[in-house]
């Protein structure tokens, strides 16, 4: 046992009885001839006095944990804390994913609420805007105030569940609810780069900030899924440069077979001279179109039939380019 043991032990049995004290520094004061009296004496008094200390401290803990004040305390924040948790739950209950977000047209109203976001299971957005009422504006009653929309915004929100807290993450000022607006946000909060593809798959990517991802494949026809960051977006089905995207992949192919189908149908379809005065063209033009191209004025022809006859002469063409757009032929 070391000397500061001695001492400790001495206080301690000194908190029973005086005589056990005495007893004991006589005791240490054997065992440690090189010490003075005096010098044990003060040194266990100041042991008592740090013991006594440590005991009131106990004493008073022990009181506080036990009283009716505390625990009314206790059960108050657990109360609040539970009340903040269903609130948080609440709020992702209405929230809609990212995906239906970027599809949603927003605008300020008043009889529209604001749009919450799930970003994650603890973030959630909201596209909201500060609303002020007068009632004395119109001079006939119509049931409602005259509203002006102002501090059109969206806010990110927290939830630390070791506080039950929501916590105010950011705010995105936003000019009016036009555009990819929501996207350019998203892409800003969670840190999205842009995304390099090869170039035959920039029609199924559509924006740089998309992920893409083949993910089967049925004859010629290729699946792939569009997401932003972890969020998934959409699927598309491509075949021959044509694309459809769409909610599943089931109804990505199913529409994509109807859009092959339109294009066939709208590529065989004959057009006649009528054809060519709804779109505009007179007929002194259209004569001079069907000499410099060797086509019958009087015949009727496919998209496909003429589109082959006049990239045989483009230079000749090139005047006729108008006519082209509008009757749908590529050129």
């Amino acid at each position: 046992m070391t000397k500061e043991q001695a001492i400790a032990k001495i206080a301690h049995e000194s908190h029973e009885s005086n005589e056990v004290k005495k007893r004991n520094i006589v005791a240490l004061c054997a065992d440690f001839r090189k010490e003075k009296l005096s010098e044990i004496k003060e040194k266990v008094a100041r042991e008592i006095e740090r013991q006594e200390k440590i005991r009131a401290t106990r004493k008073k803990y022990y009181y506080w944990k036990n009283s009716p004040y505390w625990e009314n305390r206790y059960a108050q924040k657990l109360d609040r804390k539970n009340a903040e948790k269903e609130n948080w739950k609440n709020r992702i209950r209405k929230a809609i994913s990212v995906k239906d977000a970027l599809q949603k047209t927003y605008r300020a109203s008043w009889n529209i609420a604001s749009t919450k976001i799930k970003i994650s299971q603890n973030v959630i957005a909201e596209v909201t805007w500060d609303e002020e009422s007068d009632w004395n504006y119109y001079s006939k009653s119509y049931g409602r105030p005259k509203n002006t929309y102002s501090n059109r915004r969206v806010e990110f929100y927290f939830f630390d569940t070791c506080a039950a807290e929501i916590v105010d993450l950011k705010t995105y000022p936003v000019a009016n609810f036009q555009g990819n607006f929501l996207l350019n946000i998203l892409v800003d909060f969670l840190k999205i780069e842009k995304i390099k593809v090869k170039k035959e798959e920039k029609i199924v990517q559509l924006n740089p900030y998309f992920s893409i991802e083949k993910i089967f494949q049925i004859g010629s026809a290729k699946i792939y899924k569009r997401s932003l960051g972890a969020h998934l977006i959409d699927f598309c089905a491509v075949q021959n440069d044509l694309t459809y995207h769409d909610d599943t992949p089931k109804k990505a192919i199913h529409n994509l077979k109807i859009k092959i189908k339109n294009k066939i149908k709208w590529e065989n379809e004959k057009l006649s001279k009528q054809t060519a005065y709804a779109i505009g063209a007179c007929e002194a033009g259209l004569k001079q179109f069907c000499i410099d191209n060797d086509l019958d004025i009087d015949a009727e022809y496919s998209r496909q039939e003429i589109e082959e006859k006049i990239n045989q002469n483009r230079e000749i063409n090139k005047k006729y380019h108008v006519e082209f757009k509008k009757a749908g032929i590529k050129f």
